[in-house]
C-alpha cells in the first residue's frame, strides 16, 4: 500500500457490454462498498481495512485493503475498465 505506482493505462469499454451495465444507474457508494468487501470476503480475506480522509489538495479519497488472495494483472486492468463484461455474466 505505500508503494505509488504512476503507470497510465487507456481501458476503452466495450460498447455494447456499456450500455448493458448502464441500466443499472442508481447503484449507489454505499452498493459499490458492500460489494467490494463481499469481493474481499469471496477472495478469503481475514483482515478488511476501510480508510477515508483528504489528502494535500483536499479531494477526498476511500482506500479498500485486504489480505486476500487478489488477481493476477490483467484480471485487475479488465476489472477497472467499464463494460469489461456483462452484468449478465456469472464470475
Amino acid at each position: 500500500m505505500t508503494e505509488d505506482i504512476q503507470e497510465e493505462i487507456t481501458l476503452r469499454p466495450s460498447a455494447a457490454k456499456l450500455l448493458e451495465s448502464m441500466r443499472d444507474i442508481g447503484y449507489s457508494f454505499q452498493s459499490a462498498l458492500a460489494d467490494i468487501v463481499d469481493n474481499s470476503i469471496s477472495a478469503d480475506a481475514t483482515e478488511i481495512s476501510i480508510l477515508n480522509d483528504v489528502d494535500r489538495a483536499a479531494r477526498p479519497y476511500v482506500v479498500i485493503a485486504d489480505n486476500g488472495t487478489g488477481m493476477a494483472a490483467d484480471e485487475h486492468t479488465a476489472a477497472m475498465q467499464h463494460g469489461s463484461r456483462s452484468p449478465r455474466d456469472i464470475p
